[in-house]
């Protein structure tokens, strides 16, 4: 499961012990968590506290995501400073994937130099099978987006990811 957290969010003392108690409400543990960080809980007023936090985060099991990677002004400094995971790339470049060639090279670039980097990369707002093909094919290690399920709240999340417990395994992906 995915969640965002701010950069407010993370200035807070006990944003780990929050954190993990609504977890464990949900079933979960911080190891099934992809915990995803704007670039403005980047800049220099936040990043020393903020370092910090996703640091003893990432020691409990959770993994880090840098959110919509792509579109601010954080820059590629951050992913050698960052204690990261994955970097998720925003939904501006999956849209224009299978119609803009630019958009596709950049792309494919985000990922060679994420994997690089040991990191994984999740594609937003993939919203047809066209563009999850291609992303697939590229490389891309996760997919977000209507797709693969709509925007909801917890209860109706509760409710999907037991469903999605519930199914039997299927054969491997390609």
């Amino acid at each position: 499961a995915a969640v965002s957290l701010s950069a407010a969010e993370l200035l807070r003392d006990d944003v780990a012990e929050v954190l993990q108690a609504q977890v464990a409400e949900a079933g979960l543990d911080l190891r099934s968590l992809l915990l995803g960080i704007t670039e403005d809980a980047l800049l220099d007023r936040v990043a020393a506290t903020s370092i910090a936090r996703l640091s003893a985060l990432r020691g409990q099991g959770a993994a880090i995501a840098l959110e919509d990677f792509g579109t601010g002004n954080a820059g590629l400094a951050q992913l050698l400073r960052m204690p990261l995971d994955a970097v998720r790339l925003d939904r501006a470049f999956t849209a224009r994937l299978g119609t803009d060639g630019r958009a596709e090279r950049v792309v494919e670039g985000v990922i060679r130099l994420a994997h690089s980097l040991q990191l994984s990369v999740v594609a937003a707002g993939v919203e047809d099978a066209a563009q999850a093909a291609l992303l697939r094919a590229m490389g891309c290690d996760g997919l977000q987006g209507g797709l693969l399920a709509p925007p909801m709240a917890g209860e109706a999340l509760r409710g999907w990811l037991a469903g999605r417990h519930a199914l039997p395994a299927g054969p491997p992906g390609p």
